[in-house]
């Protein structure tokens, strides 16, 4: 089995490995996983990482220094591309996931917001998120119905009472992107079915904006498909939408057949996140049902 790679980051980290306590949950249920892994935990803090992910090595004397000065109960930054993995496909997914005009404040995720701020779900991301101990053992810790967006959940969860999230991009880490389109529109449908599941489960009308604005987008594409006198004209302004991104993409990134795929990238982001709203939203999986009781594995790592 390969090593995770948030293995080697976390032991070449500048920070004493004695007061460093590593858990590695495993199992096929990531909610239950983290719960189970938090209970165990120790610390004030619990970090939440993925296995790909890297950390910068002043990650944690940077974290432990804004909550000093935030007093937040949670805080995050985006996980940003790896840089030295750029195939062209990567290249267009990762354009496409650190732009305003597709993501709009999502994408502070992937790419670093300009400054240290008060945030909500929509910046924060759970590859790279912290969270005081007391307040996630308070909160119940994550909802294990959900799977993706237990995170969103449990950050609403947060700001509904009244503790304080933050985002700072000095605590940027690092994620391979996905080698194909393929496998980034599978992830945003996965995205998609999490956010429809969580609007069924652990409604709140915060996320109503959610329900309405897949319902414009399935406006939208009722009138692309459907034959009627208009439809011309809407074709038309969704392609000069799609212009203005493709355009960007390749002044960015200074590569044609990039910025171009981009353009495909970007359709195809949208229209997998419908279909998997509608999924999640409309139907219920009963594969979480039977995944409910599955084991889980949780070994402590040693750096010393």
């Amino acid at each position: 089995m390969t090593r995770p790679l948030i293995l080697d980051s976390l032991e070449k980290i500048d920070y004493p490995k004695d007061r460093l306590e590593v858990l590695v949950s495993a199992g096929r249920m990531p909610p239950r996983q983290r719960n189970l892994a938090a209970q165990e935990a120790a610390g004030t803090y619990l970090l939440f990482f993925d296995d790909d992910v890297s950390v910068p090595p002043d990650y944690l004397h940077e974290l432990l220094r804004l909550y000093q000065q935030w007093d937040s109960d949670a805080l995050g930054g985006p996980c940003l591309p790896d840089p030295n993995k750029r195939s062209l496909q990567q290249m267009a997914i990762a354009h496409v996931l650190g732009s305003w005009w597709v993501l709009g404040p999502l994408c502070a995720r992937y790419r670093p917001a300009k400054a240290t701020r008060h945030a909500t779900d929509r910046q924060l991301i759970l590859c790279n998120q912290s969270i005081r101990r007391d307040a996630f053992r308070k909160s119940g810790g994550f909802n294990e119905r959900l799977f993706p967006n237990e995170e969103n959940e449990l950050l609403d969860r947060f700001r509904r009472n009244g503790l304080k999230l933050g985002y700072s991009p000095s605590l940027a880490t690092r994620r391979p992107t996905e080698t194909s389109c393929v496998d980034h529109w599978k992830k945003v449908f996965h995205y998609g079915r999490g956010r429809g599941r969580q609007l069924k489960i652990a409604f709140s009308f915060r996320n109503l904006e959610h329900l309405l604005f897949m319902l414009v987008e399935t406006t939208i594409l009722g009138g692309l498909l459907l034959p009627w006198p208009g439809g011309k004209w809407l074709w038309l302004l969704c392609l000069l939408w799609l212009a203005a991104p493709t355009l960007e993409a390749i002044r960015r990134l200074q590569s044609l057949p990039a910025g171009l795929l981009t353009g495909v990238v970007i359709a195809g982001t949208h229209l997998s996140y419908w279909v998997g709203f509608w999924c999640g939203l409309l139907t219920w999986d009963r594969r979480r049902e039977k995944l409910e009781n599955v084991d889980v594995s949780i070994r402590r790592i040693n750096f010393s």
